[in-house]
């Protein structure tokens, strides 16, 4: 785990981020789409695979990517959450990914 070096959109009290969860919020952070990001604590994980997982929210979506060791969430903010969602699967096609719907 690292200190974020995405701080721009960064929000809240958890700058903490998981090296599975690095590349995926970084890619989010440099969207002109975004404006915030919310970081959620670092959980431990029992996943073999690399997932994504999005799902709609008020604000945005929630964004929670699974690896090997370790899950952590995030809440990106936007007003463009097919846009965002789709930015996403397009960006990451290695990982499994999951959209849930409301």
């Amino acid at each position: 785990m690292v200190k974020s070096t995405t701080t721009r959109k960064l929000a809240g009290r958890h700058k903490t981020v998981s090296s599975i969860a690095q590349p995926v919020l970084d890619a989010v952070c440099s969207w002109a789409e975004v404006t915030k990001v919310a970081l959620a604590p670092v959980t431990p994980s029992r996943s073999t695979k690399l997932r994504i997982t999005i799902q709609p929210i008020a604000v945005g979506l929630s964004v929670t990517v699974s690896g090997p060791k370790s899950r952590q969430r995030f809440y990106v903010h936007t007003r463009d959450q097919g846009g965002v969602a789709g930015k996403l699967r397009d960006a990451f096609p290695d990982y499994h990914q999951t959209y849930r719907t409301v």
